[in-house]
């Protein structure tokens, strides 16, 4: 059964920046996510490497 985690409402995306200033935010909501029970293997593997993927990006992959 997964657990359910209480998410403080806050204000919504307002571009990749602002996603990744905010991942620590965001990464235990998506890991909560990925523990959900009706998600099939595949929907759980794409979570996790998401999770992976925004781990590994920093500032200066933002810049153009």
């Amino acid at each position: 059964m997964p657990t359910t985690m209480a998410v403080t409402p806050s204000p919504p995306v307002r571009d990749v920046a602002d996603f990744h200033l905010r991942w620590t935010e965001f990464r235990p909501v998506v890991l909560c996510l990925a523990d959900d029970d009706h998600l099939t293997p595949e929907e759980r593997d794409v979570l996790i490497w998401l999770v992976r993927l925004a781990d590994r990006v920093g500032a200066n992959d933002l810049t153009s």
